[in-house]
């Protein structure tokens, strides 16, 4: 009985480290695809501001002439 024991706690051990890794695992792909969404938007915003941005110069040149 006594030989089980220390089987068991192992096996518990190895449980623990996995779902320790597993998560970290989850937690890093998470970052990742928060971080690739973000920067998508941003990339996003910053050409509709271009599109936007463009338009207005357009409008003063054309005002202008």
């Amino acid at each position: 009985m006594s030989e089980t024991r220390p089987h068991y706690q192992l096996d518990l051990l190895g449980i623990v480290s996995l779902n320790i890794l597993s998560m970290a695992c989850i937690g890093t792909w998470s970052f990742f695809y928060v971080s690739y969404w973000s920067s998508q938007m941003y990339w996003l915003m910053m050409i509709v501001d271009l599109f936007l941005y463009s338009h207005e110069i357009w409008f003063i040149v054309i005002i202008g002439l």
